[in-house]
């Protein structure tokens, strides 16, 4: 019942991207969403990718706010 986020890399070899979509399946609540990095892998730590987690965050904040 509160914002969820996924953030998945295209390219990520330890945790399949079908994960992600069972997972949020599964989530329940009217603010969820997927967002699928292509090429980006499990570690998402590039540039782009951190970026990416900390406007996620400061969104979801913002909404819990």
């Amino acid at each position: 019942p509160f914002p969820t986020r996924f953030l998945q890399g295209t390219a990520d070899e330890d945790v399949d991207m079908s994960v992600a979509l069972r997972l949020i399946g599964h989530a329940r609540g009217n603010d969820i969403r997927l967002t699928l990095v292509k090429n980006a892998d499990h570690r998402f730590s590039d540039p782009d990718c951190l970026a990416l987690i900390a406007e996620t965050v400061e969104e979801v904040s913002a909404r819990a706010a």
